[in-house]
């Protein structure tokens, strides 16, 4: 486990004391200091024992880590807090952080062992979990009455799963209205806002799509946001705009077949008929690319599926889907190789990008860190980081200490 900031070597007051202070900070918004402060007295060579038996102090080094986007370190924290006495909550916050770390089985087992649940909240933030289970199992049918149940229960994180399986069923009404809950709740959430605009486009909702890709690309400026933004474009008939949105995704992602299409498609409108043409058979040669991808990921899935405790098929996968601008795979499939093998650098560096490319700037600059803590030399990781907060310093994410 890594909190990455200065850890408090000593400290005066007991464990009410260190409690007190690190609930002092977490009101500050320095959840990074409070964790370091709490990680120490916990898990640290400076244990305090009196703290180790305390539930309060390891939930709230998970509240503290969590906020910090440290989920490995949460998830342990609250199983260890639930351990010791505490509620039923602290569970549900374990297989909660699991969940964020795209590990299904992990966040079952603690479900598995929660056998009475007292919150008048947990019936439906159970449901919830129990759905988020199912849908990283590819099992989202199965997922849907646990969802209703936990939308009627008042849980927002319901609302964004539900819009996803309304897109899904091309019921776009439905989507907006459950995305449209979804964002209120997490207004940064890069995928409930770029579904949202999803959903209008295929609505012809043309200035509804407008200004829900506007919330988008303030979020993550992604090659998607880009594409997205060329098709709007073209249906409102502003062929130069489009072609321009279009290069930008292809700037982005140079295999983007999708944005050589809608070139190609902008070209044609603009009577560009020479142009036009060249870039449909670059469309057609990125297609073909495209299908080897697909092939590509096919055969790293199935050697993943045949080696399931060795983390490098499974890093292999999320650099592939990195590289082909999958940034959800490449996210889930780094979290997999790291629950396999946590000090992976590279599989590390992997889910940094990813979060980093979805607009997630404070999780993705932990985990820049938390490479840097092992390794401070890594040039990558440095560059990277360094172009990070350059480039978002104003946008820095709440909880940074």
């Amino acid at each position: 486990m890594w909190v990455l900031l200065i850890a408090v070597l000593s400290h005066p007051a007991g464990a009410a004391g260190i409690v007190a202070e690190a609930e002092a900070l977490m009101a500050k918004g320095q959840a990074g200091r409070a964790a370091a402060l709490l990680y120490e007295r916990l898990d640290g060579p400076g244990a305090d024992p009196a703290l180790l038996e305390d539930a309060r102090a390891w939930g709230l080094l998970g509240e503290s880590s969590r906020a910090a986007g440290d989920f490995e370190t949460a998830a342990f924290a609250f199983e260890r807090g639930w351990a010791k006495g505490g509620d039923a909550a602290m569970a549900l916050l374990a297989a909660e952080a699991q969940i964020e770390m795209k590990n299904p089985e992990a966040a079952e087992r603690v479900l598995a062992r929660l056998t009475v649940v007292s919150s008048e909240e947990a019936p439906g933030w159970r449901d919830e979990l129990n759905a988020a289970i199912l849908i990283l199992k590819n099992r989202e049918e199965e997922a849907r009455p646990f969802l209703e149940r936990a939308e009627k229960a008042g849980r927002a994180g319901a609302a964004h799963y539900l819009g996803l399986a309304a897109f899904h069923r091309g019921d776009f009404e439905r989507a907006v209205r459950h995305l449209d809950d979804a964002v209120r709740s997490r207004p940064t959430d890069y995928y409930s806002l770029l579904y949202r605009a999803w959903a209008f486009l295929e609505l012809n909702r043309v200035g509804d799509a407008r200004g829900a890709l506007d919330a988008v690309r303030a979020v993550a400026a992604t090659p998607e946001a880009a594409e997205m933004t060329g098709r709007l474009e073209l249906r409102a008939e502003r062929f130069e705009e489009a072609l321009a949105r279009f290069r930008e995704a292809l700037a982005a992602n140079p295999g983007y077949a999708e944005a050589q299409f809608g070139v190609a498609t902008a070209l044609r409108r603009l009577g560009r008929r020479e142009e036009a043409k060249a870039a449909a058979e670059a469309f057609r040669k990125l297609h073909r690319a495209q299908m080897e991808n697909l092939r590509a990921a096919y055969d790293l899935h199935q050697r993943h599926l045949a080696r399931p405790a060795d983390p490098q098929p499974a890093e292999d996968l999320a650099r592939h889907y990195l590289a082909v601008g999958d940034l959800q795979g490449a996210e889930r499939m780094a979290w997999r190789a790291l629950a396999l093998d946590p000090a992976r650098l590279s599989a590390r560096l992997v889910l940094a990008r990813a979060l980093a490319g979805a607009g997630r700037h404070g999780n993705a600059a932990f985990q820049y860190q938390r490479i840097l803590r092992v390794q401070a030399d890594h040039a990558e990781a440095r560059r990277e980081l360094e172009e990070l907060i350059r480039r978002h310093a104003r946008r820095r994410a709440p909880g940074d200490g």
